[in-house]
């Protein structure tokens, strides 16, 4: 209401919907950027991500042409244009492109994980591992990261392993096996990423 021609207002408006997961509204709110400022790689990046990853990619091309129509380019453009050129499985190309990628609008730790996701699936593992490790970096300097107790995960699995004795295992009851198979499910497993 302060301020109806200023994209920034709308794209904040929509990053806040975003972390609410209320995607059809930050969308809505991503356009009116668009349309404020059709010109600007700015105003475009979110709502090329909110494509590609609800896989909506021929949206993401058609808001590409419009933009580049209308004159935008710069590190935004490119980084949609990796997204595109990775899903269509030009993986080089997207790797060559994300790696120019500096804007304010994109956080550099989204832009080191996309690097080392795309390293990885060219197989060049060391260069993955200095992408993910600036990732981790970039991301523990947020007020997120600062916030997380980065030893909380690893004294559960001390508190586990010392739990988990001959001692504890020999208190278990004796249950005789039977003839019927049945499936077993092991769950809970953390992910390795």
């Amino acid at each position: 209401k302060l301020d109806s021609a200023d994209p920034r207002v709308f794209t904040a408006i929509g990053q806040a919907f975003t972390d609410l997961a209320e995607l059809s509204k930050a969308e809505q709110a991503f356009r009116f950027a668009l349309k404020i400022d059709p010109s600007s790689g700015a105003n475009s990046v979110d709502l090329g991500i909110l494509l590609e990853k609800a896989n909506r990619l021929d949206e993401l091309e058609a808001l590409l042409d419009q933009v580049r129509r209308a004159g935008a380019t710069g590190p935004e453009i490119d980084y949609l244009e990796a997204l595109l050129l990775n899903r269509k499985g030009r993986t080089a190309e997207a790797l060559k492109r994300v790696r120019t990628v500096e804007s304010r609008a994109i956080h550099p730790a989204t832009v080191a994980q996309m690097t080392g996701q795309l390293e990885d699936r060219l197989g060049n593992i060391d260069a993955a591992y200095r992408a993910f490790e600036d990732m981790n970096r970039l991301m523990a300097d947020t007020p997120l990261g600062i916030g997380m107790d980065r030893t909380a995960y690893r004294r559960g699995m001390d508190r586990l392993a010392a739990q988990t004795t001959a001692e504890w295992f020999a208190t278990w009851p004796q249950v005789p096996p039977t003839a019927k198979l049945s499936p077993a499910f092991l769950v809970g497993f953390p992910r390795s990423g």
